[in-house]
Formats: C-alpha cells, structure tokens, sequence
C-alpha cells in the first residue's frame, strides 16, 4: 500500500495539488488551465513528465471523465445516479472500479471487480484547503485520477 497527501494550494486560481508520499516527497504534480471549457488536468511526475491526462465530457445529465495516456484513451470515470451512497465508476484498460462514499463525500472506498479494496480516499474537513489522504494498493495514477474527480464532482467549490 502506498499513502499519498493531496493538498490543494490555497491561494491558486486554478487547481494545483502536490501529492507527497508519507515520507513527505513529493510524487505526483496534479495541474490544470485556467481558461478551459470542462475541467482538464494532468497529473505528472515531478520532474513535469505527464502520466495522465483527464477531461471532462461535456453536455452530459451525469459528469463524465476521459482518461488518457498520451494520445491514447484508457478509460472514463463517471458518476452514478445514487440517493445517499456516493457513487462513481471507473473502467478502461485497468479494469474496472467502483468507488462508494458516504453521504457527505468525505469518505470512499474503490473496490475493484471482484469486490477488492484497491484504494481509501478520505477528505480532512478541518482545514483551508482541500486536502485527502490516499491509500492505493494498486494502480496509483488512476487511483489518483479518481481523487481529483471526486473532488471536482462532490465539492466544485472548493
């Protein structure tokens, strides 16, 4: 298992997180543009080299999210009609997830096909910026992807 920090800077226009790892390096640079029509960003490495790139599908009655690598698509991320459970799902070439949360999105749990716990999400909900710890066991970068997502869908104003 790999536990990453996701922090939103405070005082950004646009979304920037600096994921860091427990030992407070930092892995992974997540970014996006000002001036976009949906929202875009890229989560790279921390030398500035993309790993994925996630954008918004627009004019949908749900949100919807396409991930690439490169040019190439490997999957979307989209949300689920569900009353108190928070619900997204997430398929494309590395399988597919579902990920549950409570009903103030504080909490998620991604599960893959067979039921398996792939990664915890949870939101820290005294502080000024927006910041999650991340629990991955498997497939970090998509397991980030749907961090950012969840944040993007369940708490667009922050």
């Amino acid at each position: 298992m790999n536990r990453y920090l996701l922090q939103q800077k405070f005082f950004r226009i646009v979304d920037h997180f600096d994921v860091k790892d427990d030992r407070g390096r930092v892995r992974f640079v997540i970014k996006s543009k000002f001036f976009t029509i949906g929202k875009k960003f890229w989560i790279n490495s921390p030398d500035g080299q993309e790993i994925l790139y996630v954008k918004q599908r627009l004019f949908r009655l749900l949100p919807r999210f396409d991930l690439y690598q490169g040019d190439n698509y490997i999957g979307k991320i989209k949300r689920k009609l569900s009353l108190f459970v928070k619900r997204v799902k997430a398929t494309g070439d590395f399988g597919e997830y579902t990920v549950k949360g409570n009903v103030f999105a504080w909490d998620f749990k991604v599960l893959d096909e067979g039921g398996n716990l792939v990664g915890n999400i949870s939101k820290s909900v005294f502080r000024i910026a927006d910041t999650y710890t991340v629990d991955a066991y498997t497939n970090d970068p998509v397991i980030m992807a749907i961090a950012v997502v969840m944040d993007g869908i369940f708490h667009p104003r922050h």
